[in-house]
């Protein structure tokens, strides 16, 4: 999978926490197997949305703030459990979180109704921290895809969403959403194929916009 130039992150995930359980019932067994250094990592992720108020999540024009202190999460993140989804969606419903992946999506470019050149498809993200504990860390990213829906480390692995706001990943604090490992912004990749900058200081509300496949919401900033 593509690396970005400017990350310094180790070329292997550390830790990944794999789901080895069939699924029952459209139901998972959250990981028991924890598989050290052995996924090539990835900083590319596909975008998720943000998950809504009427699910359980956030306002589009919330602030784009952290509810943790270790890791930059919200009620709007992946792993937030949905109070609203359906059997089969359960984990990361793209009815309730809105972007163009999630939880056996299916979109197609005619269900963009805000404008592909609008739309974000994907972003990166930086290299989080390593943690201590020797499991997974929130924001890691790997080529196999989601390991272990149940949890916010195991969709951030694959995924990302836009309920925090950009973050210029120097430090490497662990994050469910995107950012860099570099100044100016995060790179973003939209419906129509073009790769755009965003800065880190974008308004949460248009972010959230661009990140949602038929919300209404306003969506120039600029570009």
């Amino acid at each position: 999978m593509f690396r970005c130039p400017s990350d310094s992150g180790p070329d292997v995930v550390a830790s990944v926490a794999l789901v080895t359980t069939p699924v029952v019932d459209w139901t998972i067994t959250p990981a028991s197997v924890h598989v050290k250094n052995t996924f090539a990592r990835s900083n590319y992720f596909g975008s998720a949305g943000y998950l809504h108020a009427y699910a359980g999540g956030i306002e589009a024009d919330d602030p784009a703030t952290s509810d943790s202190v270790d890791v930059n999460m919200n009620k709007g993140s992946l792993g937030t459990p949905a109070t609203k989804y359906s059997l089969f969606h359960e984990y990361v419903d793209q009815e309730n979180f809105g972007g163009v992946f999630g939880q056996n999506s299916s979109v197609r470019i005619s269900d963009i109704l805000d404008g592909t050149s609008n739309t974000m498809m994907a972003g990166e993200r930086g290299t989080p921290r390593t943690g201590s504990n020797g499991k997974q860390v929130v924001g890691d990213g790997g080529w196999l895809g989601v390991p272990d829906p149940t949890t916010a480390a195991g969709l951030a692995m694959a995924l990302g969403d836009t309920s925090i706001d950009i973050k210029l990943n120097i430090n490497g604090q662990p994050t469910t959403g995107f950012g860099s490992s570099h100044y100016g912004g995060a790179n973003l990749l939209f419906s129509d194929g073009a790769v755009r900058t965003v800065g880190a200081k974008i308004d949460p509300r248009m972010y959230r916009g661009l990140s949602g496949i038929n919300d209404g919401l306003p969506k120039s900033c600029g570009f």
